[in-house]
């Protein structure tokens, strides 16, 4: 058996859950169960008017400027495994950005705070 040459086109999902007004509704409504249930994943809005995200935004911000190839190791050791780049060495995603190593503890309390775990329960 051969393996034809790569393809050169884009790809595109095939499905976007964001795009789906009827997905805008809060919490777990029967078309995003459905839609979760069928795609195995679910984009959410819930947390859009939410105090935290401004604060996540400018954590994300600092790590991934801290992540940058012109940094290096000075600022974070980013060595072990926790981003992912691009063809370019820039960060495209950052895998345990919860780590204290990250230095940004707005992710874990976000991930424990009342309004998360509030959410969580009522799926």
């Amino acid at each position: 058996m051969s393996n034809p040459a790569p393809s050169m086109d884009m790809y595109c999902a095939p499905a976007f859950a964001d795009f789906n007004p009827e997905h805008a509704a809060l919490g777990p409504t029967p078309e995003r169960l459905a839609h979760l249930d069928e795609h195995g994943f679910v984009i959410i809005n819930d947390f859009v008017d939410s105090p935290w995200i401004a604060q996540l935004l400018e954590a994300g911000r600092r790590v991934t400027e801290a992540c940058a190839p012109e940094v290096g190791y000075d600022r974070l050791d980013t060595s072990r495994g926790y981003v992912h780049r691009t063809g370019d060495d820039e960060p495209w995603a950052i895998r345990g950005i919860m780590h204290p190593a990250f230095g940004e503890p707005v992710f874990a309390e976000f991930h424990g705070s009342d309004e998360f775990f509030e959410f969580c329960s009522s799926w």
